[in-house]
């Protein structure tokens, strides 16, 4: 839903509608994973589109877009979770809250990815990892 000219977001989001206790989850069919070789890598893409991007005012056109590896887990538990930005045993909405909160800042438990700044990395770590720790 967001126009790729203008950056506009419109929130809440009508489509898809948010139903289920996967909505909006990183989802992975099983038939793509089973009898995968151990020590596979999975990565997932993420664009993001900003105002500033837009060509006719300035901006270059080219939006932005990172990439990030993926594990899959079954759920199984654990604890050793960065994701888990505010130690409540979830990766879920509230520690994308926090990643974003601390969007800029120099390290910190926000830092997922250790590069020293939260920034758009964070919180793709943070989503790809979303579900239990």
């Amino acid at each position: 839903e967001v126009n790729a000219t203008t950056g506009v977001y419109p929130y809440p989001p009508a489509n898809p509608v948010y139903s289920g206790s996967t909505a909006r989850r990183l989802r992975v069919p099983q038939s793509m994973v089973t009898n995968v070789p151990s020590g596979s890598t999975f990565f997932v893409e993420g664009q993001y589109v900003c105002p500033d991007d837009n060509p006719t005012q300035g901006g270059n056109g080219d939006n932005n877009m990172s990439f990030r590896g993926v594990n899959l887990n079954n759920g199984g538990g654990g604890n050793n979770c960065p994701e888990d930005i505010n130690g409540d045993g979830i990766v879920g909405f509230g520690d994308v809250l926090e990643a974003l909160s601390a969007w800029g800042a120099s390290g910190g438990a926000a830092d997922v990815d250790g590069d020293g700044t939260v920034a758009f990395g964070d919180v793709l770590a943070v989503l790809s990892a979303f579900g239990p720790c």
